[in-house]
């Protein structure tokens, strides 16, 4: 039976190999499992329960998850470990790396996930019963059908087909290196395209452009100019009917009132007429009259 104090001397010695918690990481399964095998060959038989104890207490996630729920051996954790934690199997690594895109042209990132993956593929590979040489061949092939799928390059796209590599690495290194020649040759025959450009052109080019800008310039201006204009035509054609309806309305009181003259002028007329009439009658009358006491005069002499 270990004593207290060397409980605690046995845990500060697996402290100090197994930093860090297992989640289950098949990457690291192999690594997590050689610490124990370590310090197993470093405790004593009486230090198991401690040792199991620690064990448990550095396992999380799908690992925890993994072990038994009676354990009486450390043997029996690596086990369950073996048994339950394996990378994914060939098929769906190559579904993964067949998805993987290029995205905002960050190839930074997509050449990271592209080795990632082939290295979990080959390493599928290898625990599916293929030879490592094959593996090995077979991943690095995938590689070079993810790259020339996101190449938007026919130059490009032939360059990875007609290569021959011997790593992954070197698949995304030459795509992304041919992909910036290219870039620099299409910047580089333009810039010679327009250097070679007549002058008279480009000289041109801009008197039109200024021309059109002085245009627009003079198209504003008149269009202010214009505004103006329809603002003091508009007030002065309305100035000048409110001058023609109180022109109009004063031609309407004389016309009432030249109507109203002419009518008494008219019954004047009618009036100073007949008694012309009335007057010429009577001396009609007056005129006729001494003739007739003459004739009277004379009557009675005889």
């Amino acid at each position: 039976m270990a004593t207290p104090e060397q409980k605690k001397s046995f845990i500060g010695l697996c402290a100090s190999i197994i930093r860090e918690n297992y989640s289950g990481d098949p990457l690291s399964l192999d690594s997590f499992i050689d610490k124990i095998n370590l310090i197993e060959e470093l405790s004593d038989e009486s230090l198991t329960t401690t040792f199991i104890a620690f064990l448990k207490s550095k396992l999380e996630g799908k690992a925890r998850e993994v072990l038994p729920s009676q354990i009486i051996s450390v043997d029996q954790i690596k086990v369950a470990l073996r048994s339950r934690i394996k990378p994914d199997n060939s098929k769906v690594v190559s579904g993964k790396i067949v998805s993987l895109h290029i995205t905002n042209n960050n190839y930074a990132d997509f050449a990271k996930r592209v080795e990632e993956l082939s290295d979990a593929l080959e390493r599928s590979l290898i625990i599916e019963g293929m030879t490592q040489a094959k593996a090995h061949e077979l991943a690095v092939e995938q590689t070079v059908n993810v790259c020339r799928l996101n190449s938007r390059s026919e130059l490009v796209k032939s360059i990875l087909a007609s290569t021959t590599f011997t790593d992954s690495k070197d698949v995304v290194a030459k795509m992304i290196v041919e992909h910036n020649n290219e870039v620099k040759e299409r910047q580089v025959l333009s810039f010679r395209s327009r250097a070679n450009r007549p002058n008279s052109f480009r000289g041109g080019f801009r008197g039109h452009n200024n021309y059109g800008y002085h245009n627009n310039s003079f198209r504003f201006n008149n269009g202010n100019t214009n505004r103006h204009n329809n603002g003091n035509n508009t007030r002065h054609n309305n100035n000048q009917n409110n001058y023609n309806r109180s022109n109009n309305f004063n031609n309407r009181q004389n016309n009432y009132r030249n109507s109203t003259s002419n009518r008494s002028a008219s019954n004047r007329n009618n009036s100073s007429r007949s008694n012309s009439r009335n007057t010429s009658n009577v001396r009609f009358l007056n005129a006729d009259a001494p003739q007739e006491r003459t004739q009277g005069e004379q009557e009675l002499s005889n």
